[in-house]
């Protein structure tokens, strides 16, 4: 199978900064970047795959095929709805607060 590069979703919030693309050569319309996203996939948002035979789909679409499921995302998701890990770069100008999501770790446990 190919090598599967994907578009990041870019997020700019006030606290964004410039080093994302200074540094990482993160290209964006707005001016700041805050986030840069990497990997999402789930049904409210995801990254989508820039090139080869899959170029202009989602990962969730790609998520949803139980055959491309195990060979992209490997056996352990195969009974899972949402793939468990989401990857992004964070670049604030300030301290931010630490955030707690406790409800996803509940649904979990479930």
């Amino acid at each position: 199978m190919e090598v599967i590069f994907i578009e990041p979703i870019y997020k700019d919030y006030i606290w964004g900064g410039t080093k994302l693309e200074q540094e990482y050569n993160k290209k964006n319309n707005n001016c700041n970047i805050a986030e840069s996203i990497e990997v999402i996939v789930n049904k409210e948002e995801t990254v989508k795959v820039k090139n080869g035979k899959f170029k202009g789909k989602t990962l969730y679409e790609l998520f949803q095929d139980s055959y491309l499921k195990e060979k992209i995302f490997g056996k352990s998701c195969i009974n899972r709805k949402d793939f468990p890990i989401i990857i992004k770069f964070i670049d604030a100008k300030e301290n931010l607060s630490i955030q707690v999501h406790p409800s996803n770790i509940i649904n979990e446990k479930k």
